[in-house]
């Protein structure tokens, strides 16, 4: 439908569906279908039409958002039903350990999560220095930016609901939008990263003024470089500008099983576009992966060494 369907059918509610949430209390929706979408075959033009997460900006979001905070509907998208053998077989995981991992995660106390993410909201605010370094190599230092933090706990609130806000499960994740050009240094990917053509060890970054002007990789590099070069040729160069990081902080996931950011300890560091988040990135992608071991350092005070919070 994506790929070729009329677009008016996709950039509007129908009135059933319509109908349907006016009566509802809960939106319940997944992600994704049970086979991977391979959005290499999709014009680029037509991928806004896309609702995969519920937090694009196209005609259908926005209408169907505003009903529901219209009638304080809760939206809620599940990730775990990502899980399927036909995912699994895709990224290379054994099946079982990939849904038993997601369903852990689901699982996760979010109220202690929660916690947790308001003692660090108060280091992410602001427009702080931060300095990253870790045993493999990383050493990279930015400013933030003074933009709200970002928070995902998995508490779905009626407050929430009369925002228009979407909450996911698995949760467990705070980050924030940095200073764009701030960054200076190294980042090494430690941790290995899966993409639907490629499978990425030990990325390396050289960046300078908040931009990559260097990569490598042990191998799989292949994977970064169709990226980076398709970023240069559309003349998207926020494609390869530093946009935000933050921690995961659900301790019942895992690492390896595609929700990296969210396990508890990690550190994520993603590139490219962050305008949605309040950011001056542009474009219509980016790149993200994690660190392990982190020491995280802000305005002066550690909050993290080795990847252990030493805030709490």
């Amino acid at each position: 439908m994506i790929r070729q369907g009329p677009e008016h059918l996709l950039e509007r509610p129908t009135r059933q569906q319509i109908a349907a949430l006016q009566e509802s209390d809960c939106y319940i929706f997944t992600l994704e279908p049970r086979r991977p979408i391979d959005w290499s075959s999709i014009p680029l033009r037509r991928r806004r039409l896309a609702t995969i997460w519920f937090l694009e900006s196209n005609s259908f979001v926005k209408r169907l958002k505003s009903v529901a905070m219209e009638n304080g509907v809760k939206m809620l998208g599940i990730e775990a039903t990502l899980a399927t053998e036909e995912r699994a077989t895709a990224f290379g995981l054994d099946y079982q350990n990939y849904a038993d991992c997601m369903y852990s995660g689901c699982m996760a106390d979010y109220r202690k999560i929660a916690k947790m993410a308001s003692k660090l909201s108060s280091f992410l605010s602001g427009n702080g220095k931060v300095t990253v370094k870790t045993p493999r190599g990383t050493d990279l230092s930015f400013r933030l930016d003074d933009q709200l933090v970002e928070v995902s706990d998995g508490i779905l609130t009626r407050a929430r609901a009369e925002k228009g806000e979407v909450v996911h499960i698995p949760s467990g994740s705070i980050g924030v939008t940095v200073d764009e050009e701030s960054g200076e240094g190294t980042v090494v990917y430690d941790n290995t990263i899966l993409t639907r053509t490629a499978r990425i060890e030990n990325l390396r970054f050289r960046v300078k003024s908040g931009r990559i002007v260097e990569y490598s990789a042990s191998s799989g590099i292949e994977g970064f470089a169709e990226y980076f070069e398709n970023s240069k040729s559309r003349g998207q160069s926020d494609l390869v500008r530093f946009g935000y990081f933050g921690f995961g902080l659900n301790p019942n996931l895992r690492l390896g099983y595609t929700q990296d950011d969210k396990v508890l300890g990690m550190l994520e560091v993603n590139f490219g576009s962050n305008e949605r988040r309040g950011g001056k990135n542009k474009g219509s992608g980016d790149w993200w992966g994690t660190l392990g071991d982190a020491t995280v350092v802000v305005d002066g005070q550690t909050i993290m060494t080795e990847g252990r919070f030493t805030i709490f």
